[in-house]
Order: C-alpha cells, then sequence, then structure tokens
C-alpha cells in the first residue's frame, strides 16, 4: 500500500470540495483549505496505522513487540520461542583465607571492568586456598571475564582475603539475539520443510541454540555427519565466526532433543536413525587478503574502504549444502573481488592490478567447502 503524502491529501481533498459545491468563492476558499488541511492531517494517521498493520502481517517485514509489532508473535509461532535474552557468565575464582574461614553465598565481587560478580554458595576453607563459583549480575559479554583477572570483594569477610582471581570460565556468557537474526531464522522455518533427517532440518534445529549464526552439515561416511558451526559475530571468539564450546554444546543439545519440555519426550527426538554419529566442529577460517597497485588516492583511506567492503562481501561467500541452499555462493575469485574495490573506492580514483591471497597463497579463485569460511586479513595498497 503506497502511503499519500500529506500536501497530496490536502490537495485531494480540497480538489473533491471544489468538485461537490462548484467554483468556490474568495472568503469560502481560504476556510475550504483550512478544513482540507485539518481533514489531510488525521486522514495521514490512518493511512500510516493501515501500513504499520500490512508491515505486520509477515514475518519479513513486521517489527518487534515493543514497538507494537509481531514479530515475535511469529517466532512463538514458528520457533517455538522469543528471542533469546543475554546470558550470564560463571566462573570459577581461586581465593585465599585461613582453615575454618568463610565467604558467604551472595558475597559480591567487583572486577575492574566496573561489573559485580555474586558467589553462588558459601564456602568454608578446609586449607589456606579454595575455589568459588561466581555468576556475572550483568548478563552479555560486556561483563565477560577472562583468566587471570582480579575481583575484590565488596565487603569485608571473616578470615578470608578480599581479593580473588579468575581461574576458569565455567559458562560463557552470551549478547541478546539480534532482532535480525532472529527473523532471519523465522523467514528460514516458513521456507524449509522439515523432512527427518535432511540437511535443512540440522539448520532449523540448531536455529533453536543461542549464539548460532549458521550451521554446515555434510555426510562424511554413511551414518556419520559433520556438523560445522558458525556463531554470530558478537557471540564468536574474535569476531570472526568461530563457536566458542558453549555454543557448540548448546547444538548438540537442541539437534539431538527438542528444547521445548511442554512437549512429551516421545516428540522431542530429533536424531534421525541411521545416524550412528555426528561431529560437532567449529568452522575454519581462511584470512583473504587483497593487495591493490598503482592507487592513484590515498592510501590510509582506501585500506578502510577496501576492508568495510571485503567484510560485507565474504559474509556472503559461505559452503553450499545440498538440499538446504538455493545457490551455490561457495566460491571466491580474484576477479570478483576486483568489482567489489572498484565500488568500495571513489570513482576518480583507479588502480591497475588486484591480487587475492588465502591464507598468505596467491590464488585466482578457492572453493570453500566442508567448514572453511572467509575472514578478511590483510589489505595492501600501494602507490
Amino acid at each position: 500500500m503506497n502511503t499519500p503524502k500529506l500536501n497530496d491529501l490536502q490537495n485531494s481533498i480540497l480538489s473533491a470540495f471544489e468538485t461537490r459545491f462548484g467554483t468556490i468563492n474568495r472568503g469560502l476558499k481560504s476556510t475550504f483549505r483550512t478544513i482540507s488541511q485539518v481533514l489531510a492531517g488525521e486522514l495521514r494517521l490512518v493511512y500510516l496505522y493501515a501500513a504499520r498493520i500490512q508491515q505486520n502481517s509477515f514475518a519479513d517485514l513486521a517489527e518487534s513487540e515493543l514497538n507494537g509489532g509481531t514479530l515475535e508473535r511469529f517466532g512463538r509461532a514458528r520457533l517455538g520461542r522469543d528471542p533469546f535474552p543475554a546470558s550470564q557468565g560463571v566462573y570459577l575464582l581461586d581465593v585465599t583465607g585461613t582453615i575454618g574461614g568463610v565467604i558467604r553465598e551472595g558475597v559480591i565481587f567487583k572486577a575492574s571492568n566496573g561489573y559485580n560478580y555474586s558467589n553462588e554458595s558459601s564456602f568454608t576453607f578446609d586449607s589456606s586456598v579454595g575455589l568459588i563459583t561466581v555468576r556475572a549480575l550483568t548478563p552479555g559479554l560486556v561483563a565477560q571475564l577472562l583468566p587471570g583477572d582480579i575481583l575484590n570483594a565488596t565487603e569485608p569477610m571473616l578470615n578470608a582475603d578480599g581479593k580473588a582471581i579468575v581461574n576458569t570460565e565455567l559458562e560463557t556468557p552470551l549478547n541478546a539475539e539480534d532482532l535480525e537474526d532472529y527473523r532471519a531464522k523465522i523467514m528460514l522455518a516458513f521456507r524449509t520443510e522439515s523432512q527427518g533427517g535432511a540437511s535443512g532440518d540440522y539448520r532449523l534445529w540448531s536455529s533453536d541454540a543461542q549464539g548460532v549464526e549458521q550451521v554446515y552439515p555434510f555426510v562424511t561416511t554413511p551414518g556419520t555427519i559433520n556438523l560445522y558451526i558458525e556463531a554470530t559475530e558478537e557471540d564468536s571468539i574474535a569476531g570472526d565466526g568461530v563457536p566458542t564450546q558453549t555454543i557448540i554444546d548448546n547444538v548438540q543439545a537442541v539437534v539431538e532433543l527438542d528444547p521445548d519440555t511442554t512437549k512429551d519426550i516421545n516428540d522431542r527426538g530429533r536424531l534421525p536413525m541411521g545416524i550412528y554419529e555426528i561431529n560437532y566442529l567449529p568452522v575454519s577460517i581462511k584470512n583473504i587478503g587483497v593487495e591493490i597497485t598503482e592507487y592513484t588516492g590515498n592510501i590510509s583511506e582506501a585500506q578502510t574502504l577496501i576492508l568495510a567492503a571485503l567484510k560485507t562481501y565474504l559474509k556472503t561467500i559461505r559452503p553450499y549444502v545440498a538440499g538446504a541452499d538455493l545457490t551455490d555462493l561457495s566460491n571466491l575469485s580474484a576477479q570478483r573481488l576486483v568489482g567489489v574495490v572498484t565500488s568500495a573506492l571513489p570513482v576518480e580514483q583507479t588502480f591497475t592490478n588486484l591480487v587475492m591471497t588465502v591464507d598468505s597463497i596467491e590464488l585466482a579463485n578457492y572453493r570453500f567447502t566442508n567448514g572453511n569460511i572467509p575472514y578478511p586479513n590483510s589489505v595492501i595498497v600501494t602507490v
């Protein structure tokens, strides 16, 4: 539905008045023009409201329920869930004290990042050192800790040192699911028909795991599948799609059993008969480099523009999964990168040659298979 502009509505209403009443004298014309402006404003609101109803009639354009839309409603219908909320990190801390000293449950430790962490259970020293488990009070990656980070208790503790050091990350925190990622999974569920273990099913099942961008299932031998897992940029280890062990474990859980506990256990099994082993594997990064020579413009600006364009384009190059992907977008060529680079640079600037490298090896073409995915590594520009 096309929403007319306010001025078009005003002119249309005024024209209708003139058609109904004939020629309007100068005095009345001013009055009818004012009435037209008022009615056009009200009618414009009706058009905008109707446009929002139309927008929210399907998941491809629907807004979040937080904005009065229906996106989560479609998600609950097709995926059986709302967008994943951010999750909290859980950490094992090294603590010191004297025998008999107690760190009570709920003691808050503060890290140098400014976030607080709560002790999960009461701990009593039976030696001068011990381990306690704390949970971040703030969900998401913003409060993630690394081994060796130092925390300090926010209250005095009897016979226990107030300083603690991160030993191990027990549960990796995850960011809240992006609404556009959520929308993409809803659309995938609409487009993919469940077939009891086809390649598309593994993608549908894996969408129930938080932090997953995409999965790539490949049969290695009869009864054995390698399932390569790509994480979202925010939840991956280095922003390159490589998943954490937590995400890999989450995928394994939802592929083997539907997480919807409201269903009967006999309706929750997903692993098809005839599959004896699924290897849950992280994707493997292939570093892509680009070098252009005899560039006529600013080198620093060119590197920034090319890197941004390269990152966007490489996200479209992924291993082809037969039966799940409509088109094969697994091939990367230096010739295609010429177009990507040319489009990114100012139209008045030129270069004479482009070289593409894959893991530092110069190649004209490279096909990504199994769990290999590209990631921009370097951009070299010379004059």
